[in-house]
C-alpha cells in the first residue's frame, strides 16, 4: 500500500521524517515525509487551548487572535476565513450536519457581543447564536473552550466553558444554551475538556486538573428524558494514577474501540474504562530546561493514532519553557520504541498545537513562540 499528499504549490517543502525502525505490529519500514506549508501570513498567535485547527473540505481551518485564517492543503495558499478582529477560543465541524461549523470567540466583556458564531455554509457566512452562556454577575458571554456532539443526536451539541469544569447544552443545535444541570452560574477552575465514546450516546467524559495539582478524567450519564441534566459523575481516573499531569487533549475515534487517548502535561495515555496505559511518560521536572535528551517533559497537545495501524502514532507539544526544541514523536509500537523529530522547520522556538486528520493523513498546527508566527505542516507515509 502506498499513501502520498499531491502538493502543487511549488514553494513547499518536504522534509524526510526520522522513522522509528521497530515497527510493532504495523507494516515495516514505513518512510514518513513532513511537507511545509509556509507561515501563515499574519502576526497572530493561537487563542485556543483544545481546538485551534480543523479540517473542511481541503482546506484546514485555524482560529488565532485575528479572526480564523483557511490553508488550502493542495496550494499551501492563505485566506481570510471570517471573524476579523476576534480572538478564536475553539472551532469545530459537525460530525453529522453537513458544513456546519462552529466557532468560540473571546468575550469583550460587554452585554451585547456574543461569543459563540455558527456557520451553515461551511465558514463562508457566520451568524451569532441567539442565547450563548450568559455570566448574569459581570454581564457578559462566557467564552467556550471546546465542542462535542452527542452521538446520533445531532441537535444536542455539549460544550465546556472557561469556567472549569462546567458543562453547557444545547439541544437546538448551538442556537441557545443552558449550562449542565441549570445552573445559574459558572466558577474558576482549570479548562476542562470533553469528549463522547463514537457509540456511546448516554456518557459524556471530560477531562481536567482541578483543584491544583489534581488531574482526572471523569464521565457523567446524561438524564434519558432530560439531556441538560448530567448526573451520577464517575472518575475514571484520578490523582492516584495522573498525579498533576492535566489532560490537555482527549481523543476518541470509531477504529480504536473503547479507547480515549489522552495528551498530558509529560505524558500520553491511552484510558479504556478504568485502565491506564501510559504510551509515553518522562518522568523529569515539568520545568526542565531543553537539553540534548532525546525526548522532553512534553505537555502533549497533538496526537493522530493511524487507522492502518494503531500501534502507530504520531504526537507532541511544547514545554512550559521559554526554549523550544522540536517536540514531535513518532512510534509504531505503541511506545515501546519512540523516535523525535529535530529539524525546527525554519522556526525559533516550535510548539505543536495540533494535529487533524487532513482528510486521512495528519495535519500540524504549530506556533512559533514569541513570534507572531503560525506553520502548518503536512505529513504524508509512503511504504
Amino acid at each position: 500500500m502506498k499513501r502520498v499528499f499531491l502538493i502543487a504549490f511549488a514553494a513547499v517543502v518536504i522534509l524526510t521524517f526520522q522513522a522509528c525502525k521497530d515497527s510493532g505490529n504495523g507494516p515495516e519500514n514505513k518512510n514518513g515525509e513532513l511537507t511545509d506549508l509556509g507561515f501563515l501570513p499574519a502576526e497572530v498567535t493561537i487563542t485556543a487551548d483544545f481546538q485551534p485547527m480543523v479540517y473542511f473540505n481541503g482546506y484546514l481551518l485555524t482560529g488565532t487572535s485575528d479572526g480564523i485564517w483557511r490553508c488550502n492543503i493542495t496550494t499551501g495558499e492563505w485566506s481570510r476565513g471570517g471573524l476579523e478582529g476576534r480572538s478564536i477560543t475553539a472551532l469545530f465541524v459537525h460530525p453529522e450536519i453537513n458544513n456546519k461549523i462552529y466557532a468560540g470567540v473571546h468575550s469583550d466583556y460587554s452585554a451585547t457581543t456574543k461569543s459563540l458564531f455558527i456557520s451553515d455554509d461551511g465558514g463562508t457566512i457566520w451568524h451569532e447564536a441567539t442565547t450563548p452562556v450568559f455570566n448574569t454577575l459581570d454581564n457578559y458571554y462566557e467564552d467556550y473552550l471546546c465542542f462535542a456532539v452527542r452521538p446520533g443526536q445531532p441537535q444536542h451539541i455539549y460544550a465546556n466553558l472557561l469556567g472549569g469544569s462546567m458543562i453547557a447544552v444545547s439541544t437546538d443545535g448551538g442556537e441557545s444554551w443552558n449550562r449542565m444541570n441549570y445552573k445559574e452560574e459558572s466558577y474558576f477552575a482549570y479548562p476542562c475538556n470533553i469528549t463522547f465514546m463514537p457509540d456511546n450516546a448516554d456518557v459524556i467524559i471530560q477531562g481536567s486538573e482541578s483543584p491544583l495539582d489534581c488531574a482526572w478524567l471523569g464521565q457523567y450519564e446524561i438524564n434519558e428524558s432530560d439531556p441538560v441534566i448530567l448526573e451520577n459523575f464517575t472518575k475514571l481516573v484520578d490523582i492516584d494514577t495522573w498525579s498533576n499531569r492535566r489532560p490537555n487533549e482527549l481523543l476518541t475515534y470509531s477504529y480504536t474501540g473503547d479507547n480515549i487517548y489522552v495528551g498530558q502535561e509529560g505524558a500520553l495515555s491511552k484510558v479504556n474504562g478504568t485502565s491506564v496505559k501510559f504510551i509515553f511518560k518522562h518522568e523529569g521536572s515539568h520545568k526542565s530546561i531543553p537539553s540534548d535528551e532525546d525526548l522532553y517533559y512534553t505537555y502533549v497537545k497533538g496526537i493522530w493514532v493511524d487507522p492502518d495501524n494503531t500501534d502507530h502514532i504520531i504526537f507532541g507539544g511544547m514545554l512550559n519553557n521559554d526554549t523550544q526544541p522540536m517536540q514531535l514523536y513518532e512510534t509504531y509500537n505503541e511506545g515501546i520504541t519512540i523516535s523525535r523529530f529535530t529539524d525546527k522547520c525554519g522556526m525559533e522556538n516550535p510548539c505543536l498545537l495540533k494535529i487533524v486528520p487532513a482528510p486521512d493523513l495528519p495535519a500540524l498546527l504549530f506556533e512559533d513562540q514569541n513570534t507572531g508566527k503560525v506553520k502548518i505542516m503536512l505529513m504524508t507515509f509512503t511504504d
